[in-house]
């Protein structure tokens, strides 16, 4: 692995100051992951990078996409993404909101919340020679709905020390309506995350420009 130098300002730190973030994997990054682990090598992945404290959330409410993808929008956006204050919530509390809020998000009603669909991932993350089972793991929920004024997902990331640790866990709410701009809301609990306190968050990070309804819902979450 490379020592931690952040990808988007090339700040160097020291491993607890900022965070190793895993994107979406691209055939070229499956195919160097299977080459790896056929051949009993150890490497940096090319869908991994370190990000600093600063720009660490917002590399992490990206995770959902491709390290090019990511990366575009991180020097693109950066100025871009803004903090909420929010009453203080426990991230499981506020996980359960955002997946509750689906249906009304594309304008359903909220029985069609059992067309949602939910998917799961394990990404391994080897480091310092610790291979999988024995190396730190990140686990992956993802839940989609589309409805007749776009598609909405809720994703929870939960990046773990072993199975008894957690380094930190993400809820990020994505709206991409029909017609409008794609906007995403997301929070982060874990040390060293602005807001954060134990299993309670109070900052959301929006990156960029809600709709109605996902503005009446920061509204309500809104100190």
């Amino acid at each position: 692995m490379r020592p931690p130098e952040c990808a988007v300002c090339g700040d160097e730190f020291t491993a607890p100051d900022g965070r190793l973030v895993t994107f979406v994997e691209r055939d070229s990054d499956r195919q160097w992951r299977e080459r790896v682990a056929a051949e009993r090598m150890v490497g940096h992945p090319p869908n991994t990078e370190w990000f600093c404290r600063v720009h660490a959330p917002a590399a992490i409410e990206l995770a959902g996409e491709t390290i090019d993808v990511a990366m575009r929008a991180l020097t693109a956006t950066q100025s871009a993404v803004r903090q909420l204050a929010i009453a203080p919530r426990a991230i499981d509390e506020l996980l359960h909101l955002f997946r509750e809020r689906m249906p009304a998000l594309v304008g359903e009603p909220a029985a069609s919340a059992s067309r949602a669909r939910t998917t799961s991932d394990r990404r391994w993350t080897p480091t310092d020679g610790a291979q999988p089972p024995y190396c730190p793991y990140v686990d992956l929920d993802v839940t989609t709905l589309t409805g007749r004024l776009g598609s909405v997902e809720v994703r929870w990331e939960r990046a773990m020390w072993n199975d008894a640790e957690a380094a930190r866990r993400t809820a990020t709410l994505i709206v991409e309506p029909t017609l409008g701009e794609r906007c995403s809301a997301s929070a982060t609990v874990g040390d060293g995350f602005e807001g954060s306190a134990g299993d309670a968050t109070s900052v959301l990070l929006v990156l960029g420009t809600p709709g109605a309804a996902l503005q009446a819902l920061l509204d309500e979450l809104a100190v």
